[in-house]
């Protein structure tokens, strides 16, 4: 008995096969080199097919998938959302890996937060823990949540998703930190200040350092 794995992230994919004491075989990685839409799919079900031969020459039966990616799983369809995936607004990734499996696997597919989560409470340092959070830092920011042993999902399947200032693509200017910042200062420095004529404003000064004193003793 053993499981498939496959990391899809925005830049590639990860695979292998896992025992059930979480001892890994046939670790491989490959990368998008560009890829879009079906292009993804398609390699991941390339992936998926070589794993599983790989696993029937071995003699090690498989009797699950588990599959992450870099965004939303809708939970009611089956389909996902990846931002850092151009062409994967709705993409139905199950049933492109359905094309490559026996009916009789399961394919399980959440997003990469929660199943990063699974993975520390399975084998890592969340062990024995009934709630736990992990953060992850890759592509994008994520956080997999998981209180009194069942993993949070949320409205529109969307819990955890703390580095997404922006919901709908495409990506625009205006969401990167910086450049607000900039639209900002240039909007106040357009409007008159009070007492000042129309046209005029005054120079923004910069704010003296503060000096911060600590809140508590070691």
């Amino acid at each position: 008995m053993a499981t498939i794995a496959l990391d899809i992230g925005g830049t590639k994919i990860a695979s292998a096969i896992f025992l059930p004491d979480g001892s890994m075989l046939f670790n491989r990685k490959r990368l998008l080199k560009g890829r879009t839409g079906h292009e993804v799919g398609k390699l991941a079900a390339e992936i998926l097919a070589k794993l599983l031969t790989i696993a029937h020459r071995s003699r090690i039966q498989i009797d699950g998938i588990g599959v992450c990616v870099p965004g939303i799983v809708y939970s009611q369809t089956g389909r996902v959302w990846a931002p850092n995936i151009p062409g994967w607004e709705n993409y139905p990734l199950q049933e492109v890996l359905r094309t490559v499996t026996a009916p009789d696997i399961d394919i399980y597919i959440d997003s990469d937060r929660t199943c990063y989560m699974y993975g520390e409470m399975w084998q890592g340092a969340a062990k024995d823990c009934h709630s736990a959070v992990f953060i992850a830092v890759g592509t994008g920011i994520g956080a997999g949540i998981i209180i009194d042993g069942h993993v949070l999902h949320g409205a529109s399947d969307i819990i955890g998703a703390t580095g997404w200032m922006a919901l709908q693509p495409p990506y625009k200017e205006e969401y990167d930190p910086a450049a607000a910042l900039n639209i900002m200062l240039r909007a106040m420095a357009s409007e008159p200040e009070c007492g000042m004529p129309s046209g005029q404003t005054r120079p923004i000064k910069p704010s003296p350092p503060e000096t911060h004193q600590p809140h508590f003793r070691l």
